[in-house]
């Protein structure tokens, strides 16, 4: 008897480089995923790959892609959809993996859709309305995501972009990352929202069909702007370290968060090495 193959190895995990120099992880059941690795500090180092991923919904992820976040020694999912989004649409083949679930759940994370007071970015007065309001859900993402065994992890939301978006620019921003960085990880999102949105109009679900046909067109979109806005909201705390800490972060989480997703500067330390 032929002994099975294993699993494929590093190399062959298809991930590509964006043009912004981000790094996608190709899926067949979601459309925008990336490490969050490679991203230059301010110390001169830099964010780890294959430490920390975001996305958008996992619901429809194949056995074979269950089976690259496996190869990819994912141990936990930061679930930040809500409760009715996960009771409606479920968690998919992830519900029998052996990932751990962390489902970070805040009803003040559903916007009551306030008229933007900041130039007309509709994003932007959102992504403020999740901070003013639910300071809480993002401090305990941030330190569910620092726990022993919680690394590799993936965050996600449904589009991967606006929850999963303010959360990944908390945990950069956090561990030193450059302002320029963290915009370009945001925007990178732009890049496959066209391809995620045409999926979803042809979901089978027309629930999802009728949502995507009804939400206006601004609040699709992932501009530069909005996140550069955004972290420079976060410097009037002392940048997110300050405003984590402020809303009851422990600080000891968030050094081992550095530690466990910043290498370097030290040219020595490699950027795939896990503590």
């Amino acid at each position: 008897m032929s002994t099975p193959p294993g699993p494929p190895p590093r190399s062959e995990v298809t991930t590509r480089p964006s043009s912004n120099g981000t790094r996608s992880l190709i899926l067949e059941g979601a459309l925008n995923v990336r490490d969050l690795g490679g991203h230059p500090t301010l110390d001169g180092g830099h964010t780890r790959t294959g430490i920390l991923f975001r996305a958008d919904s996992l619901r429809r992820l194949t056995s074979r892609d269950v089976s690259t976040l496996l190869d990819l020694g994912v141990a936990a999912n930061v679930d930040l959809q809500s409760e009715d989004e996960t009771a409606y649409f479920g968690r998919g083949l992830l519900e029998e993996a052996p990932i751990t679930w962390i489902p970070v759940r805040e009803a003040t994370l559903r916007p009551r859709g306030e008229r933007p007071t900041d130039g007309g970015d509709v994003l932007l007065a959102r992504y403020r309305e999740y901070l003013r309001d639910a300071p809480e859900a993002f401090v305990r993402a941030v330190s569910d995501i620092a726990q022993p065994g919680h690394l590799p992890a993936v965050i996600n939301c449904f589009f991967g972009k606006d929850r999963t978006g303010v959360l990944s620019a908390l945990v950069l921003d956090c561990v030193g990352v450059t302002r320029d960085a963290i915009v370009a990880d945001y925007a990178a999102s732009a890049e496959r929202m066209p391809a995620l949105l045409a999926r979803l109009r042809d979901d089978p679900d027309p629930v999802v069909r009728d949502t995507i046909a009804r939400t206006p067109a601004p609040y699709l979109d992932a501009r530069p702007a909005t996140m550069a806005a955004l972290v420079d909201d976060l410097t009037e705390h002392g940048g997110a370290r300050g405003w984590l800490i402020a809303h009851g972060a422990a600080p000891a989480d968030l050094d081992v968060l550095r530690e466990r997703l910043v290498a370097g500067p030290e040219p020595n330390r490699a950027a795939g090495a896990r503590l």
